[in-house]
């Protein structure tokens, strides 16, 4: 995870069933918050390169 001011980026990885596979995604989602922590905005930055079936 990265901080900077009141913004954040982390980078993470999602298992999830589809059917009968399984897929992985690694995202990066940047995120803004306001004074009293709560969330502002958010966006997840991903491809389908970023995708994998395991």
């Amino acid at each position: 995870m990265k901080i900077s001011g009141a913004s954040a980026a982390f980078h993470f990885r999602v298992s999830t069933p589809m059917g009968d596979a399984t897929y992985e995604v690694e995202p990066i989602d940047v995120m803004t918050f306001d004074e009293q922590g709560r969330i502002t905005s958010m966006r997840a930055f991903w491809s389908p390169a970023d995708m994998r079936k395991l």
